[in-house]
C-alpha cells in the first residue's frame, strides 16, 4: 500500500493501519481464517511528487 501527502512516518503508519485492516475485512469476507495482528511500517523511499499509473 502506498500512501502519499503525511509529515511524518508516524502519520503515514497511524494512516495506514487501519486502511489495511478494512483491506484485509473486505478480502476474507465469507473465508474461513484465523484473526491475527495487523501492523504497518514505513518504508523510506523519498519523496515521488508524480502519478505514475503503473507503479501507484
Amino acid at each position: 500500500m502506498w500512501l502519499r501527502g503525511h509529515a511524518t512516518s508516524a502519520d503515514a503508519t497511524a494512516a495506514a493501519e487501519p486502511l489495511v485492516r478494512v483491506d484485509l475485512t473486505r478480502a476474507l469476507a465469507g473465508v474461513d481464517h484465523t484473526l491475527m495482528a495487523v501492523t504497518a511500517s514505513v518504508e523510506g523511499v523519498g519523496v515521488d511528487l508524480y502519478l505514475d499509473p503503473d507503479r501507484d
